[in-house]
């Protein structure tokens, strides 16, 4: 077991376009696929290890600040688990 240490939290979001009916996809920005149906996914590393903490998928009507805070506190809830 590591023992507590003070780390940097990157963040960063991406377009994940999807081929077909996936669930909750949605209709949205989308710079390479214009029109067609993605997903908005949302990860935090440790920054300098890389190590990914936490990664969510929302439907891509969600702007990258939205929905932001609660993020935020998920990765926080990760962190204190050890994730």
């Amino acid at each position: 077991m590591e023992k507590p240490r003070e780390v940097w939290l990157d963040f960063d979001d991406s377009v994940v376009t999807v081929f077909g009916e996936q669930g909750e996809s949605a209709v949205g920005y989308n710079p390479r696929y214009h029109g067609r149906r993605s997903y908005k996914v949302k990860v935090a590393f440790i920054s300098g290890t890389g190590e990914l903490v936490y990664s969510k998928l929302y439907d891509r009507k969600t702007a990258s600040n939205g929905q932001f805070r609660e993020f935020l506190e998920e990765t926080l809830a990760k962190l204190d688990q050890g994730f």
